[in-house]
């Protein structure tokens, strides 16, 4: 029960966030790249950012949360299965799931 409690919190947290980010204009993340350890977003008025993965990512069937950052601020990337094709919310699932983290 704690963690399924915990976990809530934790999606009531990033969703709060990503809402935050939506909130101001073109700061939200319409592109991710992964490419040998290096994160790139484009947001959506069209600026690209290296970002860093922080902290934990959050992956279930039906969500995949993450948090990048920059010397200038933090972007969230909420990613429900409406978002994208099937094939490539699964791929991003797995991707986060097994890969994120590794060098």
């Amino acid at each position: 029960m704690l963690l399924v409690v915990g976990s809530g919190i934790i999606v009531i947290s990033m969703i709060h966030s990503g809402r935050f980010s939506l909130s101001l204009p073109g700061s939200s993340i319409s592109r991710l790249n992964a490419s040998r350890g290096r994160w790139q977003i484009t947001l959506r008025n069209g600026r690209r950012r290296r970002v860093l993965l922080a902290g934990q990512v959050l992956v279930w069937p039906w969500l995949v949360v993450a948090r990048f950052t920059d010397q200038d601020q933090t972007y969230a990337l909420v990613l429900l299965p409406d978002s994208v094709d099937q094939e490539s919310h699964r791929r991003s699932r797995v991707y986060f799931r097994y890969y994120a983290f590794s060098g």
